[in-house]
């Protein structure tokens, strides 16, 4: 295994000269001078993109799962007491089958 090829070092060493060239140099250290930022960049976010920020902090804080409400019907479960009625569950089959089809 090759740790080092002199060509990749010439290449190297003519990508920086290339790289020097377009740089102003200074005169006594033969180095490249550091120029200032001719433009300020500058961002401003609209009032829309703030108000979706906060919106979006707020929803961070909620919690992904409702602990009460998990647990109120696991406990129904668990009692024998949860009851599904047929109807409900029929019907939102069907709205969900009729919206699968129309999307």
């Amino acid at each position: 295994m090759k740790i080092s090829d002199k060509n990749n070092i010439v290449n190297l060493e003519a990508y920086i000269q290339k790289a020097n060239a377009n740089k102003k140099m200074d005169p006594q250290t033969q180095k490249p001078v550091e120029e200032a930022p001719s433009k300020v960049e500058k961002v401003e976010i609209s009032a829309k993109a703030r108000d979706i920020q906060k919106a979006k902090k707020i929803l961070d804080g909620v919690p992904d799962i409702r602990k009460e409400k998990v647990d109120k019907l696991k406990n129904s479960i668990e009692d024998n007491t949860y009851n599904v009625r047929g109807e409900k569950v029929a019907e939102k089959m069907v709205k969900e089958s009729l919206l699968d089809e129309i999307l």
